[in-house]
């Protein structure tokens, strides 16, 4: 008869990098935005601006929409602003899905997750913000798949991997 205790286990657990989610929301936001703004204005012939007119009226209100849609600061501020908050924001979920994987995964994984983005903005969120739902074009979709593509590979590059002991019995 064996009347030894039990003795815990320890094992490791890899913790996701902030660091490298921040920056990885930053470069994917970025490429996002540029994205939407040259690609909307190439598929509609409309300005460049457009695409911050439509981001922006989330904060501003329906009455910055186009047509017209020109050059405001104060617009595209309010658009830098939130395309960085939200890219930010779905790049910390993404890296909490991800932190565990390698870079083509983290590719793979992100693309998926940029297109539930595009399919929560456009078919669900558009009840909220109606404007989004006609301008749905292939640009959005690219725009939202390379996001995700881009904010999972970036965050594998540059993540640095660490571990903590986790006590378990």
């Amino acid at each position: 008869m064996n009347n030894a205790e039990p003795s815990s286990r320890v094992t490791l657990e890899q913790v996701v990098d902030w660091r490298a989610a921040v920056l990885a929301g930053l470069v994917a936001g970025v490429v996002f935005f540029i994205l939407q703004m040259v690609g909307r204005a190439l598929v509609t012939g409309g300005s460049v601006w457009l695409a911050p007119h439509y981001i922006a009226a989330i904060v501003l209100g329906t009455e910055i929409l186009p047509p017209p849609a020109p050059f405001d600061p104060l617009v595209v501020l309010i658009a830098i602003l939130l395309n960085t908050i939200l890219s930010l924001i779905f790049t910390l979920i993404l890296a909490a899905i991800i932190h565990e994987w390698q870079l083509i995964t983290g590719v793979i994984v992100g693309a998926l997750f940029g297109l539930a983005l595009y399919a929560i903005n456009y078919y669900s969120l558009s009840y909220f913000f109606p404007w989004f739902y006609p301008i749905r074009t292939w640009v959005d979709v690219t725009a939202h798949v390379l996001f995700g593509a881009i904010a999972g590979g970036v965050y594998e590059y540059l993540e640095v991997e660490r571990f903590v002991m986790e006590r378990g019995n």
